[in-house]
C-alpha cells in the first residue's frame, strides 16, 4: 500500500477516528426521530424508505462535517458547545414529536418567537411535566450518558482506530458519507435554493423530498420558508394597502348578501349534479330544478394544494397573464373598501398548523395587516364538523349589515373523508355494497372507502343546504367551489393527490372541480340580466383564480382591478388556455 494512498486513508478518515463518540452522537440524534416516525406512522412507502434513508445519509454528512469542524479548531469548548446544542436540539424534537407529532417546522419558529413570557409559562406547564416529556427526556439523557462515557473511555477507542485495520474501516465509513451524503443533499438541497416563495417550497416538499429526513433539514427549510413567507406577505400587504387607498364604489343600491364557499378535495365525477350515479346532492338537485342553481361543467382548479389555490383565489391575479398573487391586492379588501362587511368563517384554520402548507397559507391570510385590512370578522376556533362552523357562524357573526360579504372555508371532503361527517344514521347514507364498481383492484375494503367519501359528500350538501337557507329570503347570491379535486381509487389504486407528473386522468379527477352559483328568488327578480347571463356561461371554460372578476360584477364594485374580459359572467370574456401549477395547459393535456 503505498504512502500517498495511506495518508489520504488517515485523512478522510480523521473526523471519525479521532471523534467517533461526537460522530455516532451526532448522526444518531439527528436522524433518530424521523426514524421513529417512519417506524410509528403508517406502512413505510417505497418513497418514504427512499426519504429516509437519505435522510440517514445527509444526517452521517452532517455528522461528518461537524466532527470535522472539531479538528479543525481544536478547541475543548468548541466540543462542549456542540454536545450541549445537539442535546438540546434533539430533546426539542422529541419533546414536540411525543406531543405534537412533527418535529422542528416553520409554524413552531413563528409560534416560538411570538410567543409571549406568560404564553411561555402556560405552555411549560401545561405540557413540559408530562410523561410523554418525560419519555423524551429519559432517552435524550441515556444517548448523552453514552456519548460521555465513550469519551471518557476514549483511549482504547482511539488505539482500535489508529490501527490499520480501524483505519481502513473508518476510511470506507467515510468514503460511503461522501458517496451517498453528497449525491442525497444535492438532490434536496439544490431545488431548495431554487425556491422563490413558500408555495415553491410546499411544491418541493412533496415532489422532491417527504419526511422522514433529518432535523438539519428541517431547520434549514423553515428558516428560508419563513424568510421566503415574509418577503411575499410583505409584497401582499403593499398591494393590498395601495388597492385599499384607490377609489371604490358600490353600485348596488339594495342590500346584499354575497357568500363564497370554498369546498375541500371535491371530486367532480362524485357529484350527482355532474351524474354521478348516486344521490350524493339531493338538496343541491332540487335547487337546481327549482332553477335557483347554476352549474358550471368546466372549471379547472390552478393547483391541487389548497394553499397555492386559495391565495391565487384571493388576490386579483391573472395566472394566465402571469401575474403573481402577491403583485395583487386581496380582493376581500376591495368589497370592504366598497362598504361591505366581509367575514371570514374558516374551518381549516388551524387544522395540520405544524405543517408547512398550513403556514405557507396562513402567514398570508391571518397576517394581522391582511386582517385589518380584509377582514371585519373571523372565526377564532374550528370545529369537528363543517355544520359546527355554519351554526357559529349564524350565531356569532353579524348579518343585519346592508352589504356584506361571507366567505366560508369548508373540511368539506378533506382526507380522511370518514371524519368529516357525523357517525349517525341520517349521513351514513352509502355502505361498500352501494359502490357498484368491478375493477380488478376493487376489494369490500376499497368500496367501503369510496362509500365513506360519498358519504362526506351528502354531508357536504347538506352543509350547503344549510347555509342557502339562511340567506333564501334575502337578496342574496351563493358561489360555491372546491380548491381542488381528489382521487378516491376512481380508475385506479390509488387515492389523493399527486405531485409529481400528471396524467390526462389524473388531471380529471384532481383539477376538475364542481363550480356552481346559487340566486334567491329576490335577486333573481331584480337582476334578471346578470341571472340569464349566468345561465349563458354554465358551458364556458373558466379557472378559479379569475372568480373574484365574477364577483366583482355580482357585488356592483366598481374598481380599476374589475377585467370583464376575465369575468366569465360578462359577455367580453375571453377564455383562454389555462394554466395548471405554472408548468403547463389544462388544454394541452387534456386533448
Amino acid at each position: 500500500m503505498s504512502q500517498a494512498f495511506v495518508h489520504f486513508l488517515r485523512y478522510v478518515s480523521a473526523p471519525i477516528r479521532r471523534e467517533l463518540p461526537l460522530f455516532v452522537f451526532t448522526a444518531f440524534t439527528l436522524a433518530t426521530v424521523h426514524g421513529i416516525d417512519l417506524h410509528l406512522n403508517g406502512r413505510p412507502t417505497t418513497h418514504t424508505v427512499t426519504g429516509t434513508a437519505a435522510g440517514f445519509a445527509l444526517a452521517l454528512l452532517w455528522a461528518y462535517l461537524i466532527t470535522a469542524l472539531t479538528i479543525v479548531i481544536r478547541k475543548r469548548w468548541l466540543k462542549v458547545i456542540l454536545y450541549v446544542l445537539l442535546t438540546i436540539y434533539f430533546f426539542i424534537n422529541l419533546f414536540l414529536f411525543y406531543h405534537f407529532n412533527t418535529t422542528v417546522s416553520p409554524t413552531i419558529l413563528t409560534v416560538t418567537a411570538e410567543t409571549n413570557p406568560q404564553e411561555a409559562s402556560d405552555f411549560l406547564s401545561a405540557f413540559l411535566f408530562t410523561q410523554k416529556s418525560g419519555t423524551a427526556l429519559l432517552i435524550t439523557l441515556g444517548i448523552l450518558i453514552a456519548a460521555v462515557a465513550a469519551e471518557i473511555f476514549l483511549s482504547p477507542i482511539r488505539r482500535l482506530t489508529h490501527h490499520r485495520i480501524g483505519i481502513a474501516i473508518a476510511a470506507i465509513l467515510a468514503i460511503c458519507v461522501y458517496a451517498t451524503g453528497i449525491p442525497a443533499a444535492c438532490e434536496l438541497y439544490v431545488p431548495l435554493v431554487k425556491c422563490q416563495s413558500p408555495d415553491d417550497i410546499s411544491q418541493w416538499r412533496f415532489s422532491t423530498y417527504v419526511k422522514p429526513a433529518d432535523t438539519v433539514t428541517d431547520l434549514i427549510y423553515s428558516v428560508y420558508d419563513i424568510y421566503l413567507a415574509s418577503d411575499n406577505t410583505r409584497k401582499a400587504i403593499a398591494a393590498t394597502r395601495r388597492a385599499s387607498q384607490e377609489p371604490v364604489s358600490c353600485q348596488e343600491t339594495d342590500s346584499l348578501a354575497i357568500v363564497v364557499i370554498i369546498g375541500e378535495s371535491y371530486i367532480k365525477s362524485h357529484c350527482q349534479l355532474y351524474g354521478y350515479y348516486l344521490e350524493t346532492t339531493p338538496y343541491l338537485k332540487n335547487e337546481l330544478d327549482s332553477g335557483r342553481l347554476y352549474v358550471f361543467h368546466d372549471a379547472v382548479s390552478p393547483y391541487n394544494m389548497t394553499s397555492d389555490v386559495i391565495k391565487n383565489v384571493f388576490s386579483c391575479n391573472s395566472i394566465e397573464a402571469h401575474e403573481p398573487w402577491y403583485d395583487l391586492p386581496a380582493f376581500p379588501a376591495i368589497f370592504r373598501k366598497a362598504g361591505y362587511h366581509v367575514t371570514f368563517w374558516d374551518n381549516q384554520r388551524y387544522f395540520d398548523a405544524q405543517k408547512d402548507y398550513t403556514f405557507a397559507l396562513n402567514s398570508f391570510l391571518y397576517n394581522d395587516d391582511i386582517c385589518q385590512t380584509c377582514y371585519d370578522e373571523t372565526n377564532q376556533r374550528t370545529y369537528k364538523y363543517d355544520l359546527q362552523l355554519v351554526e357559529a357562524f349564524q350565531k356569532e357573526a353579524h348579518h343585519d349589515t346592508p352589504h356584506q360579504l361571507d366567505i366560508l372555508h369548508l373540511m368539506g371532503q378533506h382526507f380522511t373523508a370518514s371524519n368529516r361527517y357525523p357517525r349517525s344514521k341520517m349521513f351514513i347514507r352509502f355502505r361498500a355494497d352501494s359502490i357498484r364498481r368491478n375493477d380488478t383492484f376493487m376489494t369490500k375494503k376499497i368500496k367501503y372507502q369510496i362509500a365513506c367519501y360519498d358519504n362526506a359528500t351528502y354531508y357536504n350538501d347538506y352543509v350547503v343546504g344549510k347555509i342557502i337557507d339562511l340567506y333564501k329570503n334575502k337578496n342574496a347570491v351563493i358561489m360555491y367551489f372546491s380548491d381542488h379535486g381528489e382521487e378516491i381509487y376512481d380508475y385506479r389504486d390509488f387515492k389523493g393527490r399527486e405531485h409529481g407528473d400528471i396524467t390526462p386522468q389524473a388531471l380529471r379527477y384532481q383539477f376538475e372541480v364542481p363550480f356552481f352559483v346559487w340566486v334567491s328568488d329576490r335577486y333573481k327578480a331584480s337582476h334578471a340580466k346578470i341571472c340569464n347571463d349566468i345561465a349563458q356561461a354554465v358551458q364556458r371554460p373558466v379557472m378559479l383564480d379569475n372568480i373574484c372578476q365574477t364577483l366583482f360584477r355580482i357585488g356592483g364594485v366598481s374598481t380599476s382591478y374589475y377585467h370583464p374580459q376575465r369575468d366569465i359572467t360578462h359577455h367580453l370574456y375571453q377564455p383562454h388556455k389555462r394554466l395548471i401549477r405554472g408548468q403547463f395547459y389544462y388544454e394541452d393535456r387534456i386533448k
